[in-house]
């Protein structure tokens, strides 16, 4: 099957983008991916697969919550036995410690990076909590200090 790589014709009143035509690139399509262009990415939208820590962070999240904000570490350990330690990549804490932020849960988010810290680190395994992990809970302290000002 031949593919028509010709430009679409325009039509009144589009613009250029919504028109698929010629973007100001080098001539593919772009979009990362998910329209059928070779840029390298992949998208897993539509494949019917859940990444593998997606369920375990969800659970993590639905814990913590529950808890009150500046909950104990121990609660928080607790919270984070609802996954197991393999299912939650170091992404995974990220994605958790952001979603505390945005939920204005900056103690809690505390309490996870130190239990982070504490726990053990299995042999070739990342350090947690990494720069990333601090990064996001500085950000969550810092909207928490301009709210309160």
């Amino acid at each position: 099957k031949i593919l028509d790589r010709s430009p679409a014709p325009p039509i009144e009143g589009a613009t250029n983008a919504a028109r698929g035509g010629d973007d100001g690139g080098d001539g593919s399509r772009g979009g990362g991916g998910s329209k059928g262009g070779r840029s390298g990415k992949r998208s897993s939208a539509g494949r019917g697969r859940a990444k593998p820590g997606r369920a375990a962070v969800g659970r993590v999240l639905h814990k913590l919550r529950s808890l009150p904000d500046g909950a104990s570490s121990s609660e928080i350990g607790l919270a984070l036995g609802a996954a197991r330690p393999s299912q939650l990549s170091a992404r995974d804490y990220t994605t958790v410690l952001t979603t505390l932020r945005s939920e204005r849960k900056w103690r809690t988010a505390l309490q996870l990076s130190e239990v982070l810290a504490a726990q053990p680190r299995e042999e070739g395994a990342p350090a947690l909590p990494n720069r990333l992990h601090y990064n996001a809970l500085l950000a969550a302290c810092a909207d928490a200090a301009r709210r309160r000002d």
